[in-house]
């Protein structure tokens, strides 16, 4: 606790870009161990992944226990029926993305997940009715083409994991939206919170069905994927708080390197030239779409602050001198 409490110390004399930076460049550990524990459990002690993904959301809930009982009631909010749908989709999403982490090579796995920017701009388009010009529908089809490059469709069979891997980023993107319109109204405690509540009895549902008791001695990396994953969020959290987007999202692409590192010394996979360039063709298309948003929202609070400056006098009138 005095650990985490110096450190937290240490992070506010610094300025926001590099807590930002710091932050996600630790999320990003974190998000690297989390999936080499994955892998682990499914390819080498032989848990099926759907089983993994319960444990890992199950123990990640009580990891959040203490957060809950100290928010009581009033920490849930009102319930909003996009809860449930959330959790629809994030289920379908989180056995996606397990799936592919326990057939793919991290690093691959890691790559795909980068296209959810780019699908969460085209949804934006029709869920948010939000208006995508030029300049980011050509950061839109770069980024699909690194996609491309990573899958080699024609070239090479394009297998169960790597569809796994776009439909988990597409249900990322889909929670993304849906993020955005609870955060209009809920607070963000509670939109955490109602996840953990609804995902654990779907993951179990799901679970029961290839269910295999671990042997003892997978246990603590059975709890140590919900304290991860818990973690993880929590500085992903943070990162997001500290800075702006685009600065935070360039160190979010760090999980790239650390995953084909730990891919690399603990199970053997190199890093093939096709997953390096369309890594690499993703990452800077989903840069580019998180600056031009972020040009676009600056702007767009610039316009609303010199229309409420021109306002004020107007709505006020001149004095009445009748």
């Amino acid at each position: 606790m005095d650990i985490t409490r110096r450190f937290s110390n240490r992070m506010k004399d610094l300025s926001p870009p590099v807590q930002g930076a710091i932050w996600m460049l630790l999320s990003a550990v974190i998000f690297s161990a989390l999936n080499a524990v994955i892998r682990y459990l499914t390819a080498q002690r032989g848990l099926p992944p759907f089983q993994v993904a319960f444990f890992r959301i199950f123990f990640g809930l009580l990891f959040m226990v203490p957060l809950m009982v100290r928010s009581g009631r009033a920490g849930l909010g009102r319930h909003n029926p996009l809860y449930l749908r959330r959790a629809v989709i994030g289920v379908v999403g989180m056995l996606a993305s397990f799936y592919s982490i326990a057939h793919l090579p991290l690093a691959t796995s890691t790559a795909l997940s980068f296209t959810a920017p780019l699908f969460t701009t085209v949804l934006a388009i029709f869920m948010l009715g939000e208006q995508v010009r030029l300049r980011r529908w050509s950061a839109i089809i770069v980024g699909f083409l690194g996609a491309m490059i990573i899958l080699r469709p024609g070239w090479t069979p394009v297998d169960a994991g790597m569809i796994a891997a776009l439909i988990s980023a597409l249900s990322s993107a889909i929670n993304t939206i849906v993020i955005k319109l609870l955060s209009r109204t809920e607070p963000a405690n509670a939109i955490v919170t109602w996840m953990a509540l609804y995902y654990t009895p779907f993951m179990f549902v799901v679970a029961l069905f290839v269910w295999e008791w671990p042997e003892w001695d997978t246990w603590p990396l059975i709890v140590l994927t919900g304290v991860l994953g818990s973690l993880g969020h929590m500085t992903m959290t943070r990162a997001f708080g500290a800075a702006d987007t685009t600065v935070v999202l360039t160190f979010d692409y760090a999980r790239l390197p650390f995953a084909a590192l730990v891919g690399l010394v603990f199970f053997s996979e190199w890093l093939d030239e096709y997953t390096v360039v369309g890594a690499l063709v993703i990452g800077a298309a989903g840069i580019y779409i998180a600056h031009r948003e972020a040009k676009v929202s600056r702007l767009r609070a610039a316009a609303k602050a010199t229309l409420t400056t021109v306002a004020e006098p107007a709505a006020s009138g001149p004095p009445d001198r009748r």
